[in-house]
Parts: C-alpha cells; structure tokens; sequence
C-alpha cells in the first residue's frame, strides 16, 4: 500500500520560472559504437550503460535475451520499465578504446546513454561549470549548446515524418 503524502498547498498558482538552455543541457557527446556514430549522454545519476534498440540495429549488434530481466527504475515514482536485452561491443571515445556492455534499453533522445559504471572504469567526470567531459582530467569532446539543440531537433523532425 503507497502511503500518502500531504502538503502545504498554497491557494495561488504560480508559473514555474523559465530556464535558459544553457543552464539545463546536459553534457553530450558523440561516440562510436561498433564503428557507428552515437548522439550519447553521460548520465552521473544512471547506473547503467545502455543503448536503444533502433542504434543496435542501425549499428547491427548482436543482442542477447538476458537470463533474469531487470526492472529500469527512473528518478520518478512509477517510471518504470525491463531490460530484456544486453549486447557487448566495441566503443571509442576520444582517447579510450574498449569493450563494453550496453543493455538494450527504449531511449527516447539519445542513441546510448553512458552511467556511471562506465564513467567510473574510465575516470570520466561531467564538468558542467566549464561543460566538458573529462578523461582522467583532459578535457574529451562534447557537444555544444547548440550543436546539442540542432541534433535533438533534427532527430524529432524525422520522427515527425515517419
């Protein structure tokens, strides 16, 4: 049974204060995975590195059905959803060169998203004061502000056209 919460609400509405892009983008980048170029988020509060299905086959990955499925529990209550599939491939980022696993995972904006287990084995931090992806300290390439906003847009233009 989910207990119930009660707050202290006001009578009066009140409009959300906007926020500038430059202040809510996350840090971005393209990387390649199996030879194939990713749009990426490094992602400090997911604990799993993942990719979606429509780059798995674009970038022809061979998918495994995992054993025991796992439940993807995102930062909201009730968000949910299963990790029903991994692969293991290669990735190259900047200086770095390995292979990884990736669970099979729907992302909606991105064609992979890298956590913290991969960020940890690199020693990869997420400067966002300065917006850079760091390697063991040197500053790796990320995506700009708007070169962030021109790919999200162009990736919603072809889901509208499909």
């Amino acid at each position: 049974m989910k207990r119930q919460v009660h707050l202290r609400k006001s009578s009066r509405k009140k409009t959300r204060p906007s926020r500038r892009k430059e202040d809510i983008y996350p840090l971005t980048a393209y990387i390649t995975i199996n030879g194939h170029r990713a749009f990426t988020l490094f992602d400090t509060g997911c604990t799993t590195d993942s990719c979606s299905p429509d780059f798995a086959r674009v970038a022809n990955l061979k998918v495994h059905e995992i054993t025991e499925p796992v439940v993807l529990q995102l930062g909201t209550a009730g968000s949910r959803s299963k990790i029903n599939f991994g692969t293991e491939t290669r990735i190259a980022y900047d200086s770095l060169e390995s292979s990884e696993y990736l669970d099979v995972v729907n992302l909606d904006r991105y064609d992979a998203v890298f956590g913290t287990k991969y960020m940890r084995k690199h020693g990869i931090s997420c400067d966002l004061w300065r917006n850079v992806i760091r390697i063991k300290g040197k500053a790796a390439p990320t995506l700009t502000v708007l070169e962030e906003t021109v790919e999200v847009e162009r990736r919603n233009a072809a889901r509208r056209a499909e």
